[in-house]
């Protein structure tokens, strides 16, 4: 049996409300986990009384339901209480607001900035029974999809080998997981920022479809705000543009490199009334779960998903495919712009070759009419307008080349769309390589060794770049290992709003 540190949310969460093991046990347990760990520095902010105290009240109302069942006694409002995540011990992104922790995205000037309220995920969270026991480390300002790293916290080190990356711009949550630091874990995704540290750690992470999880609360830090806003639509995108926050996010950015380098996760600036909005370049930026299975990623979205006001009018699409021999699946392993290592392409032939004897039906590859080399650069092009038009350069592109770059993204949403009719997923790799070694120098110096020769750094945005451009939903989920022992994740995308449908399918792959 495993190591209770390595236990699912979901196994960990039944445990307690069976009285198998206790909240304050397990958080306890974790607590101290994370306090002698010297090699990962995975996390970076622990509130351990707060911590502590809610997982005595979890163990509380724990034995206050079992003793009802004892005696047969019936109290809906006692069930409701013991949440799906009832008195799971996890962490979040640094990058979001708990309050009474530091939120300072790895920048020294906002080491003293203190959340005053919680993120509407981190409430969320609560309610279903989690306790928050800290935060994880990011990169600077999220500006790395490929590191985890900055002036505050230091380094985080991948658990598998720690001369390697986590991946960025959130590798401490994956990490953590990895290292058993951490039962479930909540990120951020624009650029890979939650897929490429799972792929890299070996743990799942999904990207949800855009939109379906609120910001709010995940920002750059400003001046501390004391109360929580208020439920408007302007309240759940993070800061307002043209304020401090944005502009230092965005000059952060830029230093570290080109648009699809940098910006691996800002999050969208408030929402305001302007046609150039329609655009969705708010919903670049999603938040979504990093866990060890895909049954807690459901759990997780599920507590987390819908708009700030209205939950109870938002329900995921249910997939429509129970075993694995209905899934009509795409597939493509390897693309000449970002050809994937040998020894990923190896686990990724096995895994392949092991899920069609099981009854997987291989139907398609790429939609027909996508330019799969296009797409990296067109997210690039995308994220690049994302901080023009909040106080970047307003000479970046003229409207007419805006609106045909919008036109070819609505083009291509709406081939993936047809794809996805006949079509239930697509299967690719996360990342052309295993996690390569930490790279401290400039960012546009930056190669990636592999045994086919130097490889450029940005080649790691190559196979995540369709649904971050598309606003589609895609999770990275363990594929299996290298000769050397590094994980290797298969990407699994679907159709807009179909992320049942890819969690669904990452579970029956597990077996």
């Amino acid at each position: 049996m495993r190591e209770l540190a390595y236990w699912t949310a979901t196994e960990l969460a039944d445990a307690i409300r069976a009285g198998e093991v206790t909240s304050l046990e397990v958080t306890t347990q974790l607590l101290d986990r994370i306090a002698a760990d010297t090699t990962v520095n995975a996390i970076v902010e622990t509130r351990t009384p707060q911590a502590l105290a809610a997982a005595t009240a979890a163990d509380e109302a724990a034995n206050d339901a079992a003793g009802e069942v004892a005696d047969n006694v019936v109290d809906p409002a006692a069930d409701r209480e013991l949440g799906p995540l009832h008195g799971v011990p996890m962490t979040v992104k640094e990058a979001f607001n708990v309050a009474g922790l530091r939120t300072t995205w790895g920048e020294p000037a906002f080491a003293e900035f203190v959340a005053g309220w919680d993120a509407t995920v981190v409430q969320r969270l609560a309610a279903a029974g989690a306790i928050i026991v800290g935060k994880s480390n990011v990169h600077t300002m999220l500006a790395d999809f490929g590191q985890t790293t900055n002036d505050l916290y230091g380094r985080t080190n991948n658990p598998h080998d720690p001369t390697r990356t986590p991946g960025g711009s959130g590798g401490g949550g994956a990490a953590a997981l990895a290292a058993g630091l951490t039962y479930l874990e909540f990120g951020s995704d624009l650029v890979g920022s939650i897929r490429l540290p799972a792929s890299y750690c070996g743990v799942y992470g999904l990207r949800p479809t855009a939109g379906v999880v609120p910001l709010r609360g995940f920002q750059p830090p400003d001046a501390p705000s004391p109360t929580e806003p208020s439920n408007s639509s302007a309240a759940d995108h993070g800061s307002q543009p043209g304020s401090k926050a944005a502009a230092e996010s965005k000059a952060a950015a830029e230093s570290a490199g080109s648009p699809t380098s940098a910006q691996a996760d800002s999050p969208a600036p408030a929402q305001v009334a302007s046609p150039v909005l329609e655009l969705e370049v708010p919903q670049l930026s999603v938040v979504g779960p990093l866990a060890r299975s895909a049954a807690d990623l459901r759990t997780a979205l599920v507590a987390t998903g819908g708009p700030v006001g209205a939950r109870e009018a938002w329900r995921l699409r249910p997939c429509r495919r129970t075993r694995l021999n209905e899934f009509r699946v795409g597939v493509a392993l390897d693309h000449p712009a970002a050809p994937v290592t040998s020894e990923v392409g190896a686990v990724l032939s096995d895994l392949m070759d092991d899920l069609a004897r099981r009854g997987m039906q291989i139907v398609d590859s790429w939609p027909t009419g996508v330019e799969a080399g296009e797409m990296s650069e067109e997210l690039g092009f995308q994220v690049e307008l994302f901080f023009a038009l909040y106080g970047g350069d307003p000479n970046f592109a003229s409207l007419g080349e805006i609106l045909d770059h919008e036109r070819r993204r609505m083009a291509a949403r709406e081939r993936w769309r047809t794809y996805f009719e006949d079509v239930d997923v697509f299967l690719s790799p996360t990342s052309f390589t295993a996690a390569p070694p930490h790279d401290d120098r400039p960012y546009d110096q930056r190669t990636i060794s592999t045994s086919q020769g130097e490889r450029p750094y940005t080649d790691q945005v190559f196979w995540i770049a369709p649904a971050s451009w598309l606003g589609l939903p895609a999770l990275s989920m363990p594929a299996g290992r290298t000769p050397g022992g590094l994980p290797v994740g298969l990407q699994v995308m679907g159709d807009r709003h179909a992320d049942d449908t890819v969690i669904t399918f990452a579970e029956l792959v597990a077996g």
